[in-house]
């Protein structure tokens, strides 16, 4: 029972780092999740614009995507918030 209490006791002196490590790692692979994301939402902003430009004469399907494209908007701005959060969170 005793060997079992040790073994914790070098765990945890040792996990410090490692856990720090997992976390810049976890932290890294998230913003590289969000990068991903970010781009697909660029693209589909892009494509609505493509589509708002090609319907400027139909008022419902502007009406529908623009709302698509405030939704997109808000979408991105979320997730380049969260970016930032988790690449400052990197530096210090």
């Amino acid at each position: 029972a005793s060997g079992a209490g040790a073994d914790p006791g070098r765990a945890g002196s040792t996990a410090r780092p490692a856990s720090a490590a997992a976390a810049e790692r976890a932290e890294r692979k998230e913003l590289q999740r969000l990068e991903r994301q970010i781009d697909r939402a660029a693209d589909r902003e892009a494509a609505l614009n493509e589509d708002l430009a090609a319907n400027a004469t139909d008022y419902e399907k502007l009406t529908e995507l623009g709302a698509q494209l405030r939704l997109l908007q808000a979408e991105k701005a979320s997730l380049e918030e969260r970016w930032l959060d988790v690449a400052s969170s990197l530096e210090a």
